[in-house]
């Protein structure tokens, strides 16, 4: 009898250490999404030390379930109170953390990049025609830190050409000259007696705050010298304002006070006659009615000319002109950032090859005379 309730107890000892055993190994469950499997809560030092979040699991349907999570996102903590996303069908649907957009996360089916921005990855999720086939989980430590500025890839069709006019003088009755200065200018001129000029200006004479200051000019008659962007004295014809896409600016002052000599900033034809026979440029001087800066289109010798209502002889003023072409049928036309000539139009905007030049043409027994502080090119082109 007594060997009997030993062995009672001894079971009865078992049952006991079994249903304990039982009771420990079932962990408290939880779900952030209705309708999820359960997850289970962990001492950290067990797993790794990290509880990512955004557990990705399947739906009903074409919906995943996303968890709570929180991400660090452009140095900003987010928190995600956890929710779904609808799946695309039959296809593979890259799921992930919209660096974009406070790390919210958001689905696409071409991949775990947007343009040039990186996104964090939680899963790749395949679908069939209604329902998710399968997941696999991408999650790793989520923080996005964007890249420093500058760092964008080469674009070869978008270039920026820029002369502060450092070095490079002429002073000839020549028709050309070798290239000169950063960008390496040409020279095309019709002079007199030497009559014109290029010639970097004494910094403390002219501008605070620069590097370089290139006078050109053009004494007398209907002497003339262009200043040309890297063609030979035969011309190039670069650009076309109907075809192209560019920003093109010269920063400017305009030393014969606008009232003597013609000045001219912008996009010429022919280089060899004082007047072109195409261009779009600014011009002030006694071509125009008044000593303002005038915006010109003009083809097949026929111009469109335009004020600015911007004085051309103010004293030491310097104004940066600007012409935006779009490779449309207009131009914008810009004084120090601000349109001007909005009622020009399209009128008389020549459709043909254009060079870049700076212009001063002498008017009888006057000069022209221009100060550049600097220019810059901004060009977008195709197939290169």
């Amino acid at each position: 009898m007594k060997k009997e309730l030993w062995l009672l107890f001894l079971f009865s000892a078992v049952l006991a250490f079994l249903g304990i055993a039982a009771l420990h190994s079932q962990n408290p469950q939880t779900s952030d999404v209705a309708n999820t499997q359960p997850s289970f809560r962990a001492n950290s030092s067990w797993t790794n030390g990290v509880a990512p979040g955004y557990w990705p699991t399947a739906g009903s349907g074409l919906t995943l379930n996303i968890s709570a999570g929180t991400a660090i996102c452009n140095g900003t903590k987010h928190t995600y109170a956890g929710s779904t996303l609808t799946m695309a069908a039959s296809v593979t649907n890259y799921v992930y953390l919209d660096t974009t957009a406070a790390c919210a996360p958001a689905s696409n089916t071409t991949g775990f990049i947007s343009g040039t921005t990186p996104l964090i990855p939680i899963a790749e999720v395949a679908t069939g025609v209604s329902t998710i086939t399968t997941i696999t989980d991408d999650r790793t430590f989520f923080s996005y830190v964007p890249a420093p500025t500058g760092t964008a890839a080469f674009n070869p069709n978008s270039v920026t050409l820029f002369d502060d006019f450092v070095g490079g003088a002429y002073t000839a009755s020549s028709s050309s000259n070798a290239a000169i200065m950063a960008l390496g200018w040409t020279v095309q001129s019709s002079c007199v007696g030497g009559g014109c000029g290029l010639q970097p200006q004494p910094q403390s004479s002219v501008l605070a705050n620069t590097i370089g200051i290139l006078g050109i000019s053009s004494d007398n008659g209907t002497a003339y010298i262009y200043l040309l962007l890297g063609i030979n004295s035969t011309g190039g014809n670069q650009l076309n304002p109907q075809v192209n896409t560019f920003k093109e600016y010269w920063r400017v002052l305009n030393n014969n006070g606008g009232a003597s000599g013609t000045s001219r900033l912008g996009l010429v034809d022919n280089r060899g006659v004082s007047n072109p026979a195409n261009g779009v440029y600014f011009e002030s001087g006694t071509g125009q009615s008044n000593t303002d800066w005038w915006c010109v289109q003009r083809a097949t010798s026929v111009s469109n000319s335009v004020d600015t209502g911007i004085n051309a002889s103010s004293s030491g003023a310097y104004h940066t002109v600007e012409i935006d072409a779009t490779g449309s049928s207009t131009v914008t036309w810009k004084i120090d950032g601000s349109a001007v000539c909005g009622s020009i139009g399209g009128t008389d905007l020549p459709n043909t090859g254009l060079d870049v030049a700076a212009q001063a043409l002498g008017s009888g027994a006057t000069a022209a005379d221009m100060w550049l502080d600097y220019f810059r090119l901004d060009l977008t082109t195709t197939g290169r």
